[in-house]
């Protein structure tokens, strides 16, 4: 397939960028520009298909996972759904949810928070791995045998909201009982330690936690996410993205299961597809085994909770080439949510469809890599998304 540069493409899309540039990107909703509503997106196609209505209450709390790669370790949309959810239901506390030492990784931190470590740590990732490993939603995991090493974690405020948080849970393996991680001065409530799992109750809601670990005589451990919780919040919306993630490499994150059954969320948001497009060995009958192995499993993990497959957003190679394999990547995503009969958001052809990338590029929301978006543009996005959920969200203050 012969590939299309910037100089070939259609002149439409060149002067509707000349015109988007003159355009500040000021406003906190779609509607406060009437020309972003028209030109930029095909909004009569944002909704979420098959989606069904989403219930949660005072005892149940709404719990979304977003699943994905680069886009979602950004957390700007994450992030900014749940500021959304929030201001739309009046709640002032909210739960930042699953949180990872990106540290160690030396790799960007999602919007909201930071991690820190001391000691020494190596980590491991599922993308390109051929074997399995104790990753989870986040695909990676870190690993360490020194007994001084710690992790910690601090949420960044967020204007009018409450994001502190007073329970911790750590994901976690080690070879020995008596190796298992510690938070100085708070209470156990809950441990699992056939899963992994063990979650203290602060005696304050704080916005830094500091993590270290029982000094066992042959110490190894192994951390795969851990879990920030408001217990007043009604909502928490977990970012769990890795940069580079593929649906292959989630594959190999043995214990995806176990933490989404632990969280057991209402929403799984799944963002893949941009990598697997990229590749240059892409199959697409590859993909689509990979992609439906992957639904199953979450199905059968969460058998009362709801996927929505989300189609990524479109991009160049190199900077200049359209990708044909994201069409490819798109309508399989399509394909495999109606065989498995659960929700799909066609991001892809809502911003645009092919082509598309190069008119956010020009309007200053989307990044000049021509793969991913700016802040604004995933904040955007996040906008979009809250729109097609919103008809489907029913709050009550007592649970049925």
């Amino acid at each position: 397939m012969i590939e299309i540069g910037h100089k070939h493409r259609i002149a439409l899309s060149w002067l509707a960028g000349i015109f988007l540039c003159l355009l500040p990107v000021t406003s906190n909703y779609i509607s406060n520009d009437k020309f972003i509503h028209e030109i930029i997106v095909n909004h009569h196609a944002n909704q979420i298909i098959n989606l069904r209505p989403v219930f949660f209450s005072d005892t149940s709390p709404l719990k979304i996972v977003h699943i994905g790669d680069s886009h979602v370790q950004a957390g700007f949309l994450t992030h900014e759904l749940s500021r959304l959810l929030s201001k739309k239901f009046g709640f002032n506390d909210i739960s930042v949810g699953m949180v990872f030492p990106f540290s160690v990784l030396g790799t960007n931190h999602p919007a909201g928070y930071k991690s820190y470590h001391t000691g020494k740590w190596i980590y491991e990732k599922a993308n390109g791995s051929k074997i399995s490993l104790g990753a989870g939603l986040f695909g990676s995991c870190v690993h360490t045998s020194d007994v001084n090493a710690s992790l910690s974690f601090k949420v960044l405020p967020v204007k009018s909201l409450n994001n502190r948080f007073d329970r911790v849970g750590i994901f976690y393996a080690s070879g020995s009982s008596q190796s298992f991680p510690v938070i100085e001065g708070f209470k156990i409530i809950k441990t699992d330690s056939f899963n992994g799992y063990i979650e203290y109750a602060l005696t304050a809601e704080v916005d830094s936690i500091r993590i270290q670990f029982s000094k066992a005589e042959k110490f190894e451990i192994t951390i795969s996410g851990v879990l920030l919780i408001n217990s007043k919040a009604k909502i928490m919306c977990s970012s769990t993205g890795l940069n580079g993630a593929t649906v292959r490499g989630y594959l190999n994150a043995t214990q995806l299961p176990n933490q989404l059954k632990l969280i057991n969320p209402q929403l799984v948001l799944i963002t893949l597809g941009t990598n697997d497009a990229y590749s240059n060995v892409f199959s697409n009958p590859l993909f689509c085994t990979d992609l439906d192995s992957m639904i199953t499993e979450i199905k059968r993990t969460l058998p009362n909770s709801q996927l929505v497959m989300i189609t990524p957003n479109d991009h160049l190679r190199k900077r200049t080439f359209l990708n044909p394999n994201l069409i490819l990547v798109s309508n399989t995503i399509l394909t495999v949510a109606s065989k498995h009969d659960i929700a799909v958001w066609d991001f892809h052809r809502l911003m645009g469809g092919e082509g598309s990338i190069d008119r956010w590029i020009r309007f200053g929301m989307a990044s000049a890599d021509g793969i991913h978006l700016k802040p604004s543009g995933y904040r955007y996005q996040a906008e979009l998304l809250f729109r097609a959920l919103n008809n489907s969200l029913s709050y009550s203050m007592q649970n049925d």
